[in-house]
Order: C-alpha cells, then sequence, then structure tokens
C-alpha cells in the first residue's frame, strides 16, 4: 500500500551467508592452516561458548586480539574491501540478495543488524544499500587494540541497538530475518518473522 513504511531488518551470518563470515574473513586474511591452529587452541573457550560458560564477546576478542591488533585501520579497510569484492561472494545466497533488492525495489528502510565487525559488513552494506548495526572495533593511533566497543551485537543489544537508530514505533510494518537464538528477540520485534528463511 502506498504511503506505508516499512523497515526490514537482516542478520547476516547463516541468513545471508552458507557459513560464519568472522571464520572466512579471517581465514583468506591469515591463511587456513595459521586460522585454525589458533582454532584448535582456543577449543576449550569455544566449546565453554556452546554450553554458556564462555562470553561470546571474550571468544571474539580471543581471535581478534590475534589477527588484527595492530594492524593499520586503512590497509585492513582496504584488504576488507578485497575480501568483500573476491571472497564474500561465494559464500551468499541468491535468495537473500533478492529479497534485499527486493525491499530495496520498494523503498523500504533496510539495515544489516549482526555480531560480526564492522570491519567487512561496512562494504557489503554500502554495496547493498543497507544501513548497518554490528559489532564495533576500537581502533587507536589509527590502529586496531583487538578489543570490541561497547557490547557483541547479539541478542537483546541487536535490538537496543535497532532501537537507538530507529523510532520502531513508526513503522506500518517491521520484517526480520535471523536464523539463530541469538537473532530471537530481533525476530520478536517484528510483524513478520523469517526464521531460516533463505536456503
Amino acid at each position: 500500500m502506498k504511503g506505508r513504511k516499512v523497515l526490514a531488518l537482516f542478520d547476516f551470518d547463516g541468513t545471508i551467508t552458507t557459513r560464519d563470515s568472522f571464520i572466512d574473513f579471517f581465514e583468506y586474511h591469515s591463511g587456513f592452516f595459521k586460522f585454525w591452529l589458533l582454532a584448535v587452541a582456543t577449543f576449550p573457550f569455544s566449546l565453554g561458548k556452546v554450553f554458556g560458560f564462555v562470553d561470546p564477546k571474550f571468544l571474539k576478542e580471543i581471535f581478534l586480539l590475534r589477527f588484527i591488533k595492530g594492524k593499520n585501520v586503512e590497509e585492513l579497510n582496504d584488504f576488507s574491501l578485497k575480501y568483500t569484492k573476491e571472497k564474500l561472494p561465494g559464500i551468499l545466497k541468491k535468495s537473500a540478495l533478492d529479497e534485499i533488492a527486493r525491499h530495496k525495489a520498494e523503498g523500504n528502510d533496510i539495515a544489516l543488524v549482526s555480531a560480526s565487525p564492522t570491519l567487512w559488513l561496512s562494504h557489503f552494506a554500502k554495496m547493498n544499500g543497507m544501513e548497518l548495526i554490528s559489532t564495533r572495533l576500537e581502533v587507536k593511533d589509527g590502529c586496531y587494540t583487538g578489543k570490541i566497543v561497547g557490547k557483541n551485537c547479539i541478542g537483546a543489544e541487536k535490538v537496543r541497538r535497532i532501537k537507538e537508530k530507529y523510532d520502531i514505533s513508526s513503522y506500518d510494518e517491521i520484517y526480520a530475518y535471523g536464523d539463530t537464538k541469538g537473532d530471537k528477540e530481533m525476530l520478536e520485534i517484528a510483524h513478520k518473522k523469517h526464521f531460516r528463511h533463505f536456503s
């Protein structure tokens, strides 16, 4: 209906992609063996995350500290653009991209809401006409510290950040797309909930 205000909220990893972009990016950046050597070394922490004993933010920072601490922001940004253009397309779901394009064609507001870092998501969001709400990385003296600014953008934090950016009460219709329990709260604020919608 003409004049209706619509907001579409998309999770990224597992919703728009076929695999976790965090793993995909750092495999591409550091090499398969280097990445998985660290993954094996941190297995007890990863297992603790699965059972709820380890905070996901803590686990994410273990990897970030190892792989991007001290890295120049401009250089890593250039690399992330290369990743977005050359590697990321191989793990994107066409059906999800088609849905993003549909919302864009209809003139709806579209946001990418993800626990993955802004680092590479900023390029994808810009290329697809989406606003970005994601985990923010700390920068000091032009370099990444490997630390996360604020909270990991997952669960209730996704909704808090969405409401920080949008007056959701002003929308006639809200769509939400997610694939894990980390998207539960975001799905709950939507009129049209899509869980594991794309193949």
